[in-house]
């Protein structure tokens, strides 16, 4: 079987990793892949051959949908799999008025805000999106959102397929802890936070950067901070208001994150939105204890008795919850069961058989 996978870009961010573990274990199953890209952006993150259309614009989408058609018609793909929405716009388009026949499975990744239910990509979504064979979404939370703004019609067909993470890459690692701390001289005992992501306003990383500056007067500690994107200049600003640059490592990017995850104890997303954040699986693959805005899918993945959550732009409780997490950054009981979690519910094993099983049966119901 070939798949077409389209995607906006392939940044770094958990949509990217998403589509990283897809391409590379469709591979391994002897699956062909075609990997289109809408915007001609760098990748540094897969080692596959990208098409790109070249959009750079909104003046060069009529360019890219014939461009995507004449690859379809080269390719031949069974199904196409977009992610997220401009993705699933072109997709639609395509298929609406020049591929009728083709499967089209499109995956959200988000949880729709009020604002975003009523801009104009989205409005043109809703009333193009009939044609899609299925919709998915990474999460109930995120699945929850769009039928509440009435994004599709209850006759499309929608499930959640929750993301998938490769536990044999993200487990618990000693001497990767050992290594990274001893690199940035940070004592063995040390307390490290630790934030990874898009720099991006979403992210709210000067929530973050509010609670690490209420501690600092009573507990020592180190914040890795790994991302990059629009918001980088704001959040340095930030960070020397606060007086935070001698707790603070930054890395723009890195293709080792399992290795600084395990060095950190605590690891904080101060998101005002999610889909199902990946970065919260990977850290508790690696059985570390998880603080958290209580946003989109993140309560599908903790566990209920054992969870570490705030509202959204509430610093006084996120101090506090980052205190208490620090207490039990040894505890091998939380990290135990984090791990059994990720093994048996959020694997890449487990995502790849759903995702499979969805192929096949839209493309023998298509055949």
């Amino acid at each position: 079987m070939k798949v077409l996978i389209l995607v906006p870009d392939l940044a770094m961010g958990g949509v990217t990793t998403i589509v990283k573990n897809l391409v590379n274990h469709l591979k391994k199953r002897n699956y062909q892949v075609v990997l289109v890209s809408i915007f001609n952006r760098e990748s540094k993150f897969l080692d596959h051959d990208i098409k790109t259309l070249g959009v750079q614009s909104i003046f060069d989408l009529p360019k890219a949908i014939l461009k995507l058609r004449k690859i379809f018609l080269d390719e031949k793909p069974d199904l196409i799999h977009s992610h997220t929405i401009f993705s699933h716009l072109l997709g639609c388009l395509v298929k609406k008025f020049f591929l009728n026949n083709i499967v089209l499975v499109c995956t959200e990744h988000g949880t729709l805000s009020a604002s975003e239910s009523k801009t104009l990509y989205m409005k043109i979504f809703k009333k193009i999106n009939n044609v899609m064979n299925l919709i998915t979404f990474v999460s109930y939370a995120s699945l929850k959102s769009y039928k509440k703004y009435k994004i599709f019609d209850k006759e499309v067909n929608s499930q959640v397929i929750y993301n998938g993470i490769d536990v044999k890459r993200f487990q618990k690692n000693d001497e990767a802890r050992a290594r990274i701390r001893k690199l940035y001289s940070i004592d063995k005992e040390a307390l490290v936070f630790g934030s990874f992501g898009r720099l991006a306003p979403e992210k709210n990383i000067g929530l973050f950067l509010n609670a690490l500056a209420r501690l600092k007067e009573n507990i020592s500690f180190k914040v890795f901070l790994i991302g990059d994107g629009a918001e980088k200049e704001n959040i340095f600003k930030k960070i020397q208001d606060l007086n935070l640059k001698n707790e603070l490592i930054y890395i723009p990017f890195t293709e080792h994150i399992e290795d600084y995850i395990n060095a950190i104890d605590v690891l904080c997303l101060s998101s005002t939105t999610e889909g199902l954040p990946t970065v919260i699986i990977e850290a508790m693959s690696c059985e570390k204890i998880v603080v958290s805005t209580n946003v989109g899918g993140v309560t599908e993945i903790l566990p209920e008795n054992d969870h570490f959550l705030v509202n959204s732009n509430d610093e006084i409780a996120l101090s506090k919850q980052l205190v208490k997490a620090s207490l039990l950054k040894n505890n091998s009981e939380i990290g135990s069961l984090y791990h059994k979690i990720a093994v048996e519910r959020f694997s890449v094993e487990v995502m790849l058989e759903q995702w499979i099983q969805v192929y096949e049966q839209l493309c023998f119901k298509h055949s």
